[in-house]
């Protein structure tokens, strides 16, 4: 009955991974780079390389502690720390159902978007996410891009020195999983 299946989900083109009871897990390096605008055209870049994959067997949860994060400008980041409330909101999380992730075979990608829940700033939004994943046997490389509205999640748009960042943050996040 197995085979049957296995051969049915084959030839219908479906990308499923059969280790269903193996935990996903982080695997090697992680980027996380934010993009924002401020008044005049500023461009506000950042990034981190902390983040954390935990999988239970029904949802899947990626987590970003966001102490670590840095614009390469000390008061810059500290401005956004204290606009994003590090302190007592120290990090980001996106959790999703395991069963609406697709797995590519060996040597292939797949894309998909998925919904899931964004918590930031201690609020949870519904939001979907799409997600391209390559399968090269021994990981899933991971990448995703996707626009976060400070404004949804409660966050005060930082200001300093006449100038005033924009309400949208566009998200690039590249990581490794194993099973």
């Amino acid at each position: 009955m197995r085979n049957a299946f296995i051969a049915l989900v084959a030839l219908s083109g479906v990308s499923v991974s059969f280790a269903a009871d193996a935990a996903l897990a982080k695997s090697g390096d992680s980027t996380v780079t934010f993009h924002a605008t401020a008044t005049g055209g500023m461009k506000i870049d950042g990034s981190t390389s902390d983040l954390t994959v935990k999988d239970d067997g029904k949802v899947v949860r990626i987590t970003v502690p966001l102490a670590n994060l840095t614009t390469k400008m000390s008061l810059r980041d500290k401005h956004m720390k204290e606009a994003l409330e590090v302190d007592k909101f120290p990090s980001t999380s996106f959790a999703v159902l395991r069963t609406d992730l697709k797995f590519p075979e060996k040597g292939k990608s797949v894309t998909n978007e998925v919904p899931g829940t964004l918590n930031l700033h201690g609020v949870g939004k519904s939001v979907k996410i799409k997600y391209t994943a390559t399968y090269d046997g021994a990981k899933y490389s991971v990448t995703t891009s996707f626009t976060v509205d400070m404004g949804a999640h409660d966050i005060t748009k930082p200001k300093y020195a006449g100038l005033t960042v924009g309400n949208d943050v566009n998200v690039d996040v590249t990581f490794a999983l194993k099973e």
